[in-house]
């Protein structure tokens, strides 16, 4: 039996965060700090965690008279990292004073996007990894991530694949495993989420659908379409197969 799953996913804070920040090209002191304050905790927060938080304090702060912008502008002092963002699209935390509203989200949709790519990026590092640990090869979309969406597949010799898509914008992990038999799909997921969560990555699912499908379910067929048709690697029953490894 092969699932397809839709999982949400959180990461350590204070450990992961700070290296999300810095593949932003962030100040990696500034990602702890707010993080309770936005309903989060050290052990477990996301990007989306932490604008939604944002947008939430910004609603609160319009509710109680403030005008649209100055409410956001109080909102974005308790995400720290979501500020020091903003500040890369060209707007000098002195001038955020100076826009209209629509303005400011536009340069906040720019560092929303600035924040996702490099979540994107951290993401596929952990899960390549945790991948790699388990003894699959690993191939990856060469188009460039959109938002930090980005797509791959995991395969191995016995002929089962493993098909993620990250998605940060919506917080999501999609993954398709095919090619198992019986209940090793869900013995498969157990051990990738155990390496995950080794990394400081959880995954919570939220949606799944179990099928017979061995070549893999709509997730799989649209890698094939990208990455190309799968090829069934040989045993190598005296040494192990090379892992020939694109993250």
């Amino acid at each position: 039996m092969s699932e397809y799953t839709s999982d949400s996913y959180s990461y350590t804070a204070e450990t992961a965060l700070p290296e999300v920040a810095g593949t932003a090209g962030l100040d990696a002191s500034l990602a702890t700090p707010g993080v309770a304050a936005a309903g989060g905790t050290l052990a477990a927060t996301s990007i989306l965690a932490l604008y939604e938080h944002f947008r939430q304090q910004g609603q609160t702060f319009e509710a109680q008279g403030c005008a649209p912008l100055d409410a956001r502008l109080k909102a974005l002092e308790t995400v720290p990292l979501l500020r020091a963002a903003l500040t890369t699209t060209g707007l000098a935390a002195q001038d955020m004073t100076k826009l209209t509203a629509a303005d400011f989200d536009r340069h906040l949709h720019q560092a929303q996007t600035r924040l996702f790519e490099a979540e994107g990026a951290f993401l596929h590092r952990q899960l390549g990894a945790a991948l790699i640990e388990l003894g699959y090869e690993i191939e990856t979309s060469r188009r460039p991530p959109v938002e930090g969406t980005r797509l791959l597949r995991a395969s191995q010799a016995e002929g089962t694949a493993i098909v993620a898509r990250l998605t940060p914008r919506a917080g999501r992990v999609e993954l398709d495993l095919s090619g198992f038999r019986g209940d090793a799909c869900q013995a498969e997921r157990a051990r990738l989420d155990a390496a995950l969560r080794r990394r400081g990555v959880k995954l919570t699912t939220d949606a799944r659908q179990r099928h017979q499908a061995l070549a893999g379910a709509a997730l799989s067929r649209a890698a094939d379409a990208e990455l190309g048709p799968r090829q069934r690697r040989a045993h190598a029953p005296t040494r192990q197969p090379r892992q020939r490894t694109r993250i």
